[in-house]
């Protein structure tokens, strides 16, 4: 498991006195700080766990010698407390260990060395001090010694208007509010005044900007690097004409109505609409909407067709100008439409899932009997002479052909997926209990905190609820952003009379309401630990971001509701504060918790299908390599005396 801080109660903190059946008390001033009962032997293990598996051993093992070098010069082993001597004492302390180095004629450059090497012990002490005093609700770092050196019995007033700062943010500093950086030259200032070296009381500020940093380094993803360098050539339809308009919405139409007269449709080929829906009907999302509807499988589908088209306009033939004009009917040209498979598998070096999408496409348009072009052949005429060598009939035939020969094939290639959705959350899913990875990217992300008493303090704890919310309650992405609550218990996040908190969804508001939804509604508790954070933000943070009077749970400040942008956030958010993570969209955290369910109850595929709302079938396709790693390990627990033997 994951732990970046071990706290000790103080009654039960380690011996630091000589006699081992004694114990000694905190002084007064070790007592004060934010982590009191941190020892040298804990920083050291707190290091060894956040940095083991992204720093080398050589690394680490200097590191570890330049402290123990220091624990030698200040007198203290592994079980004295740190104490000030990395804190408030560190500049001093190190220039006198500085200065005994010199004494004994060591080289500039190994001095130099050992001062590098002390500071990054410092900024991980700051960093710990930061989370430890987000998590038990203690002072700052930085607050702390402000409080400490004012109970010297300087005035506030006066010491501000001496060191020319402001009196009003030297109030909130000391109330707990992190600076930010337009402040730094007054806390420079106030270095000065109280004649202390410089970087003192600004380190314990710049320690919050580190705390992002120690998550370890991400793992660079294939995908995403092929990704960021095929958009560069986008070749969708920038333009669409008018007539293609009209055949997408008759095709939409077609898609949509409960039943056709004219035209056959495959069972269960109908495509769902809804006016419930985190997207907004524009001049770019046109496509996806019909009668004030929203379809999201349009979007998917459209998609696919305007890159075909578009990459017809401009890579295939365009000597002719009439294989220029966009048509759903040149989906039916069976030589264009094998050119651009060979073109798009070519360009990603591989078969990837938009190529399996854009073939399932054609077999349902161009199926014998109820593909919706196959039951049009006045759509032969909008293509050119040149391109009608062949009887309608016969093109659908051959394309449809052609479509189920490719899948039939690809289906047999085991590398015909070309993104792993796991990849970026993989250092998360090693760990013997995933979940704990968010639990201490929630803790990174409480220490963090502004304390401006603004937008964006409650942009901070809206982001901090987002994130709880989603690892006790893991929906997708569409439910958070329509989630609603209202005072009289009618929304979707309501409290129950004995005080909890449940999330509740009908199950036609979920992707697989024709699936594993069909026969129950969504209704869970929300974790005990979220109940505060969600009180705490309906009363007096969400009205501080309300852009809108429709009752969303989740809002911003200055875009209409629902957050469309949710997504971004979410990764946004994990690329800063999660182990080791580039950065993934609300989707990642079912996996975490669906492993961390089956790592801890091992085989457990009811409990995680309830969790996700989902299939048992399901689960245990997408997680049954956990299966066969339940097997080892308790092959290794029946069989390891004679496997030890080996």
């Amino acid at each position: 498991m994951l732990h970046l801080l071990h706290p000790v109660s103080l009654n039960d903190s380690p011996t630091l006195a000589t006699n081992p059946r004694r114990r000694r008390r905190f002084s007064k001033a070790i007592r004060a700080m934010p982590n009191p009962s941190m020892t040298f032997e804990d920083l050291k293990l707190a290091l060894s766990e956040r940095e083991g598996s992204t720093t080398s051993q050589q690394s680490l093992s200097n590191l570890t010698s330049a402290l123990c070098a220091f624990q030698a010069f200040l007198g203290r082993d592994d079980h004295h407390p740190v104490g000030s001597s990395l804190r408030a004492s560190f500049f001093k302390l190190l220039s006198g260990h500085v200065s005994a180095l010199e004494a004994m004629n060591k080289t500039p450059r190994y001095i130099s060395n050992r001062k590098s090497s002390l500071k990054r012990w410092r900024r991980l002490v700051l960093a710990l001090d930061r989370e430890f005093a987000a998590t038990h609700a203690a002072q700052t770092p930085f607050q702390a010694a402000l409080k400490d050196l004012f109970e010297t019995g300087h005035s506030r007033k006066a010491v501000a208007t001496q060191a020319a700062i402001s009196y009003a943010s030297l109030k909130r500093w000391l109330a707990g509010a992190t600076p930010n950086e337009r402040t730094y030259p007054s806390i420079r200032r106030l270095e000065t005044f109280f004649g202390l070296s410089a970087g003192t009381l600004l380190d314990l500020v710049q320690a919050r900007a580190t705390s992002a940093s120690s998550v370890g380094t991400p793992p660079v993803i294939a995908y995403r690097e092929r990704l960021s360098k095929a958009v560069k050539g986008r070749y969708g339809l920038k333009e669409i004409p008018a007539p293609l308009r009209s055949e997408w919405m008759a095709l939409l139409r077609h898609k949509t109505a409960p039943a056709s007269l004219a035209l056959q449709r495959q069972k269960n080929a109908r495509w769902s609409s809804s006016r419930e829906s985190p997207v907004r009907q524009s001049d770019t999302t046109w496509h996806s909407f019909i009668d004030g509807k929203h379809v999201p499988t349009a979007g998917v589908v459209w998609a696919h067709i305007s890159s075909y088209l578009g990459w017809m306009s401009t890579y295939y033939d365009p000597g002719l100008e009439t294989r220029l004009t966009p048509s759903l009917a040149w989906l039916v040209e069976p030589t264009a439409v094998e050119c651009y498979i060979e073109w798009k598998i070519e360009r990603a070096g591989r078969v990837h899932g938009g190529v399996i999408t854009f073939l399932k496409l054609l077999t349902s348009l161009l199926h014998p009997r109820t593909g919706y072009l196959t039951q049009q052949p006045d759509f032969h005429t909008l293509l050119p002479a040149s391109a009608r060598k062949a009887a309608w009939e016969d093109c659908c035939a051959k394309g449809f052909r052609y479509a189920k020969d490719c899948l039939e094939s690809y289906a047999e290639d085991e590398h015909s997926v070309s993104r792993d959705p796991v990849a970026p959350i993989e250092s998360v899913l090693k760990l013997n209990e995933p979940i704990a990875a968010l639990a201490d990217m929630t803790n990174r992300m409480c220490a963090d905190r502004p304390m401006t008493s603004g937008t964006r303090e409650a942009i901070h704890v809206r982001d901090t609820l987002l994130i709880k919310l989603l690892t006790s309650n893991p929906l997708r992405a569409k439910n958070l952003k329509m989630m609603r609550y209202a005072e009289d218990n009618t929304g979707n996040l309501y409290r129950k009379v004995d005080g909890s908190w449940h999330v509740r969804f009908e199950r036609r508001a979920f992707k697989n309401f024709r699936g594993a939804a069909k026969h129950r509604d969504y209704d869970m508790p929300v974790a005990t630990s979220v109940w505060p954070d969600i009180e705490r933000y309906l009363k007096v943070y969400r009205p501080m971001l309300v852009g809108s009077t429709e009752g969303f749970v989740f809002v911003t400040p200055s875009n209409p509701a629902p957050w469309v942008a949710l997504n971004r956030r979410v990764e946004a958010l994990t690329k800063r504060y999660l182990w080791r993570c580039p950065g993934v969209g609300p989707h990642a955290f079912r996996h975490i918790i669906a492993t961390s369910i089956l790592k801890a109850s091992p085989n457990d595929w009811q409990t995680a299908a309830l969790v996700l709302h989902d299939r048992v079938d399901t689960v245990e396709r997408s997680y049954g390599h956990l299966r066969s790693a339940d097997g080892a390990r308790r092959m290794h627990e029946l069989l390891g005396e004679t496997l030890n033997r080996m």
